[in-house]
């Protein structure tokens, strides 16, 4: 009996629920995004976000270049290796940047919070162990001093986070239809 009296005080048929829902969801979206708050939290969570691209394979196409690009940027501008073997060289960036998204997917999938707690300091450490393991095993680049390693992947890092941020940047710009 309940059932009956709800079904005729309500007047709305499955379809003009489903539009009415809609309509909600559509000034809801509209009210977040015009919210000042909601913006600048989605503007810090898209500068420290993983991954240069939703898709897998996109990502790591562009991490092999945004890493070519870098790594020859930062030898070329400060001088502090030498780079004995290019083929070498770009062997040890290839295999830098397979073995570093193959670890940072790892750790995200086994310690979630830890890469973010740290502030970074984690994907630096993993970023000197493994320039140094690689680049130093293979001799793709030599250096003189370890701090010319150290200050080698530090402006490396600096440099790649200021590229990613604008390559996930123009993605978030090109997916919200803003550029």
């Amino acid at each position: 009996m309940k059932n009956e009296e709800n079904d005729k005080k309500d007047p709305l048929t499955e379809e003009e629920k489903e539009q009415a829902k809609k309509k909600l969801e559509e000034e809801l979206y509209k009210a977040m995004e015009n919210d000042e708050t909601f913006q600048k939290r989605k503007r810090f969570a898209l500068m420290f976000s993983y991954g240069l691209s939703s898709n897998l394979l996109t990502h790591i196409l562009l991490s092999l270049v945004v890493n070519i690009v870098v790594f020859s940027v930062v030898i070329g501008i400060t001088q502090l290796g030498l780079i004995q073997d290019h083929f070498i060289y770009l062997l040890c960036i290839v295999l830098f940047t397979f073995v570093e998204i193959s670890i940072k997917i790892t750790l995200r999938k086994l310690v979630p919070g830890l890469l973010i707690r740290s502030l970074g300091i984690v994907d630096l450490i993993i970023e000197v162990l493994l320039f140094y393991t690689i680049f130093e095993l293979l001799e793709g680049i030599v250096f003189d001093h370890a701090y010319k390693l150290f200050v080698y992947v530090l402006l490396f890092s600096i440099l790649r986070f200021i590229v990613s941020y604008q390559i996930r940047k123009f993605f978030y710009n090109k997916k919200r239809g803003l550029r």
